[in-house]
């Protein structure tokens, strides 16, 4: 790896510690805006952004910095993701209230049964559009976002089982 990589690396760290403790800021001023963003049905969608980039952040960790991430990382990073996934699409299914399933005991079985279930909506909402060239309507936009962000990917990069 070579010394640029590693700059970046550290200036993306920099830059993420930069956004999160503004948003902290925010959370401690205006916690009220937070609640109100939380609780909008497309504003949510957002809320994956940060553990989706500190997950990225750690696959791409440069060798120079460590050789062997812990195991329970990704476990941690996870946890928030799939409390948000597990929120949003409960209120999908239950038409607004808030009721939890029970989950497996193995997280990476009940990880990639929820990015099935997170594939099959997506999937049955892009493409049931290609042969009509319906465009998607605005408020499922960040469907777009959730597409590009594979729960895959964040799997094969920390070496969860």
């Amino acid at each position: 790896m070579n010394f640029n990589n590693l700059v970046l690396w550290c200036s993306s760290v920099v830059l993420f510690a930069i956004v999160a403790a503004a948003y902290l800021l925010k959370i401690i001023i205006y916690f009220e805006a937070v609640r109100r963003k939380y609780y909008h049905p497309i504003r949510v969608n957002f809320f994956f952004a940060p553990w989706i980039a500190l997950l990225f952040l750690a696959i791409g960790v440069p060798s120079k910095v460590t050789t062997e991430l812990p195991h329970f990382l990704w476990y941690v990073l996870m946890t928030p993701i799939i409390i948000l996934e597990l929120k949003i699409y409960g209120q999908w299914m239950s038409g607004g209230q808030r009721q939890l399933s029970k989950v497996p005991r193995w997280g990476s079985i009940f990880f990639f049964a929820v990015g099935m279930a997170h594939y099959t909506v997506l999937f049955v909402t892009l493409y049931q559009r290609l042969p009509t060239n319906e465009t998607l309507p605005k408020e499922l936009h960040p469907v777009f976002f959730l597409f590009v962000a594979t729960p895959q990917c964040c799997s094969d990069g920390l070496g969860a089982d």
